[in-house]
């Protein structure tokens, strides 16, 4: 949507000697914007902490800008940005990084102006899987949620775990449309001989596996884990600690061999009449006030590099603290080129064993 420019204004009256008094010119400010920004992005927690904190920050910068959200899952807001692609109504978008590749080969996406943006100069490197087109805000960890009770003195270490005949029947995994599914089958092929480029043996794991539920969201399992039907959750670890918070029995672990790391980033869709604007907007994202939230409301860890994580934070937030040497990062771009042919692979192979076909 249209942002509108309102720039400085001066009326004034031309100085001049009349019945002895001189006239001053006066001088009437109004600088600004004023319109609709539209951000594409999650809904829950993630909603919730953008009214709160970025956004909140930024309708006080520009109080004549009234900040909106186009809700929903990564798949149907990626959806819809094709769909208008010759008229975007989005102005910021916010994705995973395999979307971001994915997005720009289609040229859905604008190539920024780092000089509107200068918080990106202190940023980790991961939170750049594709500077020209933005960064990442922050990132999450993708490893196991538990139920302490259930496992004893025997909890999940490893991604094999999964495999444990006692949990068959009550795990939750990530659906098939999950942004995180192109990681889950190259963990499951690198378990079983084989790697990102030779997927086979990962699916015919996958297969073996009798889930209890097929996730998008925590909210999909949630009420599952705690009537004790799911002990073992492929998951988020800020969801496991949303999930703790609110009373549940759980604990997360990253597996022996590295959670998955997943980005949340910020892009410019490609057509918006607003690009500077979103361009403020990304660089209030990456400040050091908003970073501060990013990891102690949102318990994502912060992309910036001079924010400090109390021992308390480290302990609970399994993608915080030293750079998140405890996780993986997958070829994103690859993974985008070869996600729909994976996606149906996986319908041929795995998903009816998982249906009990």
């Amino acid at each position: 949507m249209k942002i509108k420019l309102l720039t400085s204004t001066i009326a004034f009256t031309v100085s001049i000697l009349f019945w002895g008094q001189i006239f001053i010119p006066t001088v009437r400010a109004a600088s600004g914007y004023e319109g609709t920004l539209i951000i594409s992005v999650w809904g829950g927690s993630t909603e919730e902490w953008f009214r709160k904190s970025p956004a909140q920050k930024f309708m006080k910068l520009y109080p004549n800008v009234n900040v909106i959200y186009d809700l929903g899952g990564m798949s149907a807001r990626y959806n819809k940005l094709l769909a208008q692609k010759n008229n975007p109504e989005i102005d910021l978008f916010i994705s995973t990084g395999e979307v971001v590749f994915a997005a720009s080969s289609q040229g859905l996406l604008s190539k920024i102006n780092k000089n509107n943006i200068p918080n990106m100069n202190d940023l980790y490197k991961w939170a750049l899987p594709a500077p020209e087109y933005g960064a990442a805000y922050g990132a999450i960890a993708e490893g196991l949620c538990y139920n302490p009770s259930y496992f004893g003195s025997n909890p999940p270490t490893s991604w094999r775990d999964l495999w444990r005949e006692d949990v068959q029947g009550k795990i939750a995994v990530p659906a098939i449309g999950h942004s995180q599914m192109p990681q889950f089958i190259t963990e499951a092929a690198e378990l079983n001989g084989g790697n990102i480029y030779n997927i086979e043996p990962g699916l015919k794991a996958l297969a073996k596996l009798r889930p209890a539920a097929q996730t998008y969201f925590y909210t999909n399992w949630n009420a599952l884990f705690n009537a004790g039907d799911v002990v073992l959750a492929v998951d988020f670890d800020y969801y496991c600690n949303i999930m703790k918070d609110s009373g549940s029995k759980i604990e997360f672990v990253i597996p022996k061999e590295g959670a998955w790391g997943s980005v949340q980033h910020a892009s410019i869709v490609d057509g918006t009449e607003n690009k500077e604007m979103v361009e403020q907007f990304i660089n209030i994202l990456l400040s050091t006030e908003i970073q501060n939230s990013v990891a102690y409301d949102l318990m994502n860890a912060p992309a910036r590099r001079d924010i400090k994580l109390s021992e308390d934070l480290k302990n609970r937030m399994a993608a915080g603290g030293d750079s998140l040497k405890h996780v993986d990062w997958f070829d994103e771009k690859y993974s985008s080129k070869v996600r729909s042919k994976w996606t149906e692979m996986m319908k041929e192979t795995v998903a009816p064993s998982w249906a009990g076909e």
